[in-house]
């Protein structure tokens, strides 16, 4: 296991500590220690030669999101196709007319995860429409629904909040080979991984004996045209934590359910460095001049939000935008319990504050950075876990294209 993947496992461990003493009532299923389901292994090693570890497929099908009529469609030109858009998925496509798509999320306990998944098929969507995949348990009952001339195609992304994506960025667009179902008989399937952005996600591509021509290659045109939806931001969610994933300025985050995070920049009258993210455990007032709330040193950080901070309280934000030349990489952990060592140490503020503050330069895939931390003096040993474990689950990504 690597040093990332060790910090990840932890990050999850403390985070999953730190809601379960906030919530002391939640329950959390326990880690299984089934054997890697054989989809995911073959097509991890494919695409990024690593061996990841998920559970056996045993579906508990929670469909919270389902679309029952057609999405929204735009498509310049016309030319009986359709854009899907819905909120409950991260991607778009086109699909022709006659064709039907729906988004599900189902909740797989063994994995202690998520799958995201968009159903697109050759006519209308059987019922239970989003627990059938090719290497799922016993698909028979959606493959006679479809009949032998069906046409699938699946946009679905596997996840859960201790692992890295499934997929790494760069993945190939390309298809790998057809594969022979062996239930139901005469079912073939295909797939290919993609990333974009900060979405990483499968798609998969499923026939029947009998599929024609022109819709065989109405799914491969749909499957070439899935893309990242036209969002901003966009969360997951699972057992009291979200991570929220950030397109335009390319990050994740990890973080309790009940932290709150900032929709507008909280000091816009800066210019550089730029804030790109803040969150804390208290409401986040916007600064409308300079002259608001707590300046702390010449860099100010959301001044209005800081100044409501109590001792109780704790707050995590990244500024942009900075000079990368003479910055460290990132450090395997951010975590410095001695707040002296920070650039702007203990009580080196101009006021008394009720909280202890760490300014960290760092450099990200060639960008730079800076992390504000800053932890109430009365702050739970939890909360001060849980803050930095916040601070370490940020992921940044490169630029596409």
């Amino acid at each position: 296991m690597s040093d990332v993947d060790e910090r990840d496992e932890r990050l999850g461990e403390v985070l999953d500590r730190a809601v379960r003493d906030l919530e002391p009532g939640s329950e959390r299923v326990p880690r299984s220690s089934s054997s890697p389901r054989s989809r995911t292994a073959r097509v991890i090693a494919a695409v990024m030669t690593a061996v990841v570890f998920v559970g056996a497929v045993a579906w508990a099908a929670a469909l919270v999101g389902r679309d029952t009529e057609r999405p929204r469609t735009t498509v310049p030109g016309g030319g009986g196709a359709a854009t899907y858009v819905s909120a409950d998925a991260p991607w778009t496509f086109e699909y022709p007319d006659g064709w039907s798509a729906a988004t599900t999320v189902t909740h797989e306990p063994t994995f202690l995860g998520e799958v995201r998944r968009t159903t697109i098929v050759n006519g209308p969507l059987p019922e239970g429409t989003g627990r059938y995949a090719p290497y799922a348990e016993d698909p028979q009952d959606f493959t006679d629904a479809v009949g032998d001339a069906g046409a699938v195609v699946i946009v679905e992304r596997l996840w859960n909040l201790t692992t890295n994506p499934l997929v790494q960025p760069d993945a190939p667009l390309a298809p790998g080979p057809f594969i022979d179902e062996a239930q139901p008989p005469g079912w073939t399937f295909r797939e290919r991984a993609r990333c974009e952005g900060t979405l990483c996600f499968f798609v998969i591509e499923w026939f029947g004996p009998a599929v024609s021509d022109p819709d065989r290659g109405a799914a491969e045109a749909i499957a070439r045209s899935v893309r990242l939806g036209g969002v901003d931001r966009w969360t997951e969610t699972e057992g009291g934590l979200t991570r929220l994933h950030d397109e335009r300025d390319l990050l994740t985050v990890t973080h309790p359910d009940d932290w709150a995070v900032a929709e507008d920049n909280l000091t816009p009258w800066l210019s550089s460095p730029t804030e790109i993210l803040s969150l804390g455990t208290f409401p986040l007032r916007v600064s409308s001049d300079p002259d608001d709330g707590l300046r702390l040193f010449d860099a100010p950080v959301a001044p209005s939000a800081i100044d409501d901070m109590t001792a109780q309280d704790a707050f995590v934000s990244v500024q942009g935008g900075a000079e990368a030349e003479g910055f460290d990489d990132r450090p395997q952990t951010f975590r410095q319990d001695d707040c002296r060592t920070s650039i702007v140490g203990c009580g080196d503020y101009p006021i008394e504050v009720p909280f202890q503050a760490w300014w960290i330069p760092f450099v990200d895939h060639g960008r730079g950075f800076y992390l504000f931390v800053a932890i109430g003096n009365d702050a739970s040993p939890e909360l001060v876990d849980q803050t930095w474990a916040v601070a370490d689950s940020l992921r940044f990504y490169p630029s596409v294209g």
